[in-house]
């Protein structure tokens, strides 16, 4: 286990009172962290919870600083049990810091939480979580279950932990499989053609996107925020014929939480192909046609008419 600063008391909490929990009356101290409500039990057992869904009313009487309406929410979530149990484990990758495990039931997805970031990405753990189990097991026997867990490096834990430790480029790519070349060509090809065309609108930065939805599917047309000329058209399309990503296996896609955190409500993240392209000085776009008419000579000669010198 990680010691949780909510649980040391790191951090002041918006309020501290008792509400009946599990038939029982506890002590209660209410966190918000990264726009995630807890509830910290101090009775028995001890342990950190996540509220099921931060209400509208919760959110805005906290902010608000008003303290009746929320206890009110807090009173009511707690006497109906909708909230999981939350764990601090170690993060194995980085060597310090944490993150946070999130669950309910065998009806419910767990979660990983950022702490940092409040970003909560769903998996499913190998071993069914019982409901009665959430609360009666001490926080020792779930730290030993979840490590070992992350001992198997095929678990969907260590799936959704490599994914919220993604950077975003890695994660819009989650899943992809390249049946044939790869990002790096689509990448650098399709960037200098953008800068290389003088009919390319590069005032604001130019945004590119492909989407892969669907196992199987492979993308053949990019979605841009403004025209392109029919040369970079028939560029970009060459490009995605000369590399074919697909997705090869739903189950390796992230399924997310909403801001404000809610355990019903997930959207699956599908990958994507994306470029942000900005502005070139001079010299660069005179570099860039250069290298766009060598390359379209040698790997795609017929689109050669696009890219002659009298052209550009």
């Amino acid at each position: 286990m990680f010691p949780d600063p909510l649980l040391l008391n790191a951090t002041a909490p918006l309020f501290v009172l008792e509400a009946r929990f599990r038939g029982a009356v506890q002590p209660f101290r209410i966190h918000k962290s990264s726009g995630i409500f807890y509830a910290q039990c101090l009775g028995t057992p001890k342990f950190l919870g996540v509220f099921d869904d931060a209400e509208e009313l919760l959110r805005s009487a906290c902010n608000r600083g008003n303290g009746r309406d929320a206890r009110a929410q807090v009173h009511a979530q707690l006497a109906d049990e909708k909230l999981g149990r939350a764990l601090a484990l170690a993060d194995p990758r980085s060597g310090s810091g944490f993150v946070r495990v999130v669950w309910r039931d065998e009806n419910t997805p767990a979660f990983l939480i950022d702490p940092r970031s409040g970003e909560a990405v769903a998996f499913e753990p190998q071993t069914p979580v019982h409901r009665g189990d959430v609360w009666n097991q001490r926080d020792d026997f779930w730290a030993r279950r979840w490590n070992k867990e992350l001992r198997d490096q095929k678990s969907d834990l260590n799936v959704s932990l490599a994914w919220l430790l993604a950077t975003t480029q890695e994660r819009q790519q989650w899943g992809i499989f390249w049946g044939k070349g790869g990002w790096d060509e689509v990448e650098s090809v399709a960037r200098v053609a953008a800068v290389a065309d003088p009919d390319c609108d590069l005032s604001t930065p130019l945004v590119l996107v492909a989407h892969l939805r669907y196992v199987g599917e492979r993308p053949t047309e990019w979605e841009c925020d403004r025209p392109l000329s029919g040369r970079l058209k028939r560029l970009l399309k060459e490009l995605l014929e000369r590399n074919r990503a697909y997705v090869s296996d739903r189950n390796t896609l992230r399924r997310v939480a909403p801001t404000p955190f809610h355990f019903a409500s997930l959207s699956l993240r599908a990958p994507q192909l994306k470029l942000e392209i900005e502005a070139p000085s001079a010299h660069e776009r005179l570099e860039a046609r250069f290298w766009m008419r060598d390359w379209v000579q040698e790997n795609a000669p017929s689109l050669g008419r696009d890219w002659k010198a009298r052209v550009l």
